[in-house]
């Protein structure tokens, strides 16, 4: 070990021992008197000294913040891990079973993520205030990742374990600002006694940078009560954590002010269904993304699509091999559509416009959940899950060959419809396109406006 990431590491070992609100963490929970959301806090600070850490060694300078930020976090995960499995212990104790405390890897995407942003910035200082919260976040996963899986366990065991979580009301998302101090992608995610599967796919266990949700667990066999903020005072605002709270506000809404930079590179020609010639270039940073030639996008209209797809991604179920491509295109490429999904290339294109939030929502007027911002990528992205069960039990989607993909997935769409009790009559109740596309014909278009309606309303 060389002696700047010695020292770095010494320095962050000397402020978790010293620190007022981790030693007082520590006896409690070494005690048996706290639990998970011990555990949880204790994360929290201890992300929060990682950077404080890293601050105080590099002096802004940005090659010595890049040697030291792995060693740093790698400590951060030895402190919290040495925490972490003893809060676990009463919730199994409470269970009445004898398991052993789940564990995790190190992560080490976190230092990686943070290395590559410090070159968006010209002071290292800055930019490691702006990314705080990434440093509470690589901390807090583990305790997360913990509990998840410690959930898992007990639930796969025959103890039924129910999930809660809370909205701490602090800040808003780095990816869903919408002018004000509500996170309603946090607020998605609450729910009280939820059955752990059903809070997986919810995605109760997740957190974005500045997520102080409290997560908890209740069995038949032992009921784990864990109280709103601090465990032993149940009291969640006073002097300390009002200032918490407004600074997680501030870090919040100026990290969210930082999308990366559009920067196109390798091009790419797709030759669409209606044998349009389209030129792109993939989206440095990006998986997987395209820009046309012919469009423009702003780096947070580009950001919006791309957590929008990613997020349908996972609660759609898409085949993480089978990905769809996705091309921001000009609007008289797609024959002036907001979007659409090319089964026979496995592309979804949206224009730019996809990616304001607030322009959106006015152009989705008719359509299922018309007023939230992800009703279209979702939309598009139900139509590459429809492509995925055909191809299961029918082969390869061709030029040849989608006349007929479009005629049999209709008629498997109506039998699904028709099982739903979806008619003429109740059909508007999904959405008015819906009523026109069925009074047509058109019931893939129907079926997909139906599981748009659901997964969004859920």
């Amino acid at each position: 070990m060389n002696d700047i990431v010695q020292k770095a590491t010494a320095v962050y070992l000397r402020l978790i021992e010293n620190d007022t609100e981790l030693i007082r963490l520590r006896k409690s929970i070494e005690s048996g008197k706290a639990s998970s959301e011990a555990a949880q806090k204790y994360s929290e600070r201890s992300g929060q000294l990682a950077k404080k850490a890293i601050s105080q060694v590099s002096k802004g300078d940005v090659t010595v913040t890049k040697e030291i930020l792995n060693p740093i976090l790698e400590a951060n995960y030895q402190d919290v891990m040495a925490i972490a499995p003893q809060a676990q212990n009463i919730i199994y104790e409470s269970a009445k079973v004898n398991l052993k405390p789940a564990t995790v890897s190190y992560d080490n995407t976190y230092a990686e993520d943070i290395s590559s942003k410090l070159e968006s910035y010209d002071d290292v200082d800055e930019a490691l205030n702006v990314m705080e919260n990434t440093f509470i976040s690589a901390s807090q996963n583990y305790v997360d990742e913990i509990g998840r899986r410690s959930a898992k366990f007990l639930d796969e065991s025959g103890i039924n374990v129910l999930v809660s979580r809370e909205y701490d009301d602090v800040g808003v998302h780095t990816t869903d600002k919408g002018g004000g101090d509500v996170c309603h992608w946090c607020l998605e995610r609450c729910g009280t006694d939820v059955p752990y599967d059903e809070a997986y796919e919810m995605g109760m266990f997740e957190r974005h940078p500045g997520c102080g949700c409290i997560i908890t667990y209740t069995t038949k066999r032992g009921v784990v009560i864990q109280g709103k903020g601090d465990w032993e005072t149940n009291r969640w605002i006073n002097l300390r954590e009002d200032k918490e709270r407004e600074k997680r506000i501030r870090s919040n809404e100026s990290y969210v002010q930082n999308y990366r930079p559009v920067v196109r590179g390798t091009g790419a020609v797709f030759n669409t269904l209606s044998r349009t010639e389209i030129n792109a270039k993939k989206v440095y940073g990006y998986d997987n993304v395209y820009i046309s030639d012919k469009a423009m996008i702003k780096p947070k209209a580009l950001h919006n699509i791309n957590k929008a797809t990613e997020s349908a991604i996972k609660k759609i179920n898409i085949d993480e091999g089978k990905k769809p491509t996705i091309l921001i295109a000009d609007g008289s490429e797609i024959n002036f559509a907001l979007a659409n999904y090319d089964a026979v290339n496995n592309i979804i294109s949206f224009t730019p416009v996809v990616g304001d939030k607030k322009k959106i929502v006015l152009l989705q007027e008719g359509h299922a959940a018309e007023k939230d911002p992800y009703s279209t990528p979702f939309h598009e992205m139900y139509h590459c899950r429809q492509a995925q069960e055909y191809e299961k039990n029918h082969g390869k989607i061709t030029s040849e060959n989608h006349h007929n993909y479009i005629n049999d997935l209709r008629a498997e769409c109506k039998k699904k419809l028709d099982t739903l009790g979806i008619t003429d009559e109740n059909v508007g109740g999904i959405s008015k396109y819906a009523k026109k596309m069925y009074s047509h014909g058109i019931f893939d278009e129907v079926e997909t406006e139906y599981n748009t309606l659901m997964v969004l309303k859920r």
